[in-house]
């Protein structure tokens, strides 16, 4: 969808993802043999794995100082996160209005600041409605979980088809090994963490969410169709 904005698609995509993935490994495999280093895998969360590390670490290097570190290291981390993300994930929305597949407001660009401004509106109500949502009748933990596996499952939906077409294509052994990897990613977020004491409304969330994500794609792409 993003192809026409980039130079050199083939080309550039393909060094990025080898680039992107290398760091990606890199990082959390460093990250996660310091953390079994300084602490016992039961004493790490999901929520505060982070500031729990940087406590232990210093105390045991007698550097009282690093604990604070981290968190504003944490913080600055989030804001970045949240606004790469936001700023690409603003973008399909934009792509999809471009190409008449939503509605033409969503391929408007600020007059003033050159932004797609509907588009990244749009999905902070989005998202603000499902952060809403799934801390209805549950703790933040469990909706923190609940989140993430609902995550895993919509992105990983697509490339279900992705996987088809380069079956269809004869990449046999890359459409199998990577469908394989989308099935057990998917297969895994389905299953109920053990601080889950509800498992419908857990497995009910998920559900709605998918559901709810392949139903809204189904229209807009029958709204093309017909158009």
């Amino acid at each position: 969808m993003m192809a026409g904005e980039i130079r050199e698609p083939g080309r550039t995509m393909r060094s990025a993802g080898w680039i992107a993935s290398g760091f990606a490994t890199a990082f959390y495999v460093s990250a996660t043999v310091a953390f079994l280093v300084v602490l016992s895998p039961e004493n790490i969360s999901e929520l505060n794995g982070f500031a729990e590390m940087g406590d232990s670490a210093g105390l045991l290097l007698g550097a009282t100082w690093l604990s604070p570190l981290i968190a504003l290291l944490v913080v600055a981390s989030g804001v970045g996160f949240v606004g790469g993300l936001g700023t690409a994930t603003s973008r399909l929305p934009f792509a999809a209005g471009v190409d008449c597949l939503l509605p033409a407001a969503f391929g408007r660009i600020h007059p003033r600041w050159g932004t797609p401004y509907i588009s990244i509106l749009a999905l902070g109500l989005v998202a603000t409605f499902l952060l809403v949502v799934y801390q209805l009748g549950d703790t933040m933990r469990v909706a923190y979980d609940e989140m993430v596996s609902l995550m895993v499952i919509t992105g990983f939906l697509p490339y279900l088809y992705i996987f088809g077409s380069a079956w269809k294509a004869g990449k046999r052994l890359s459409a199998a090994s990577g469908g394989a990897i989308t099935a057990l990613a998917m297969l895994c977020s389905v299953v109920p963490p053990t601080e889950i004491t509800n498992v419908w409304m857990f497995e009910g969330k998920l559900a709605g969410g998918t559901v709810a994500a392949v139903l809204s794609a189904w229209l807009v792409y029958r709204r093309r169709k017909q158009s």
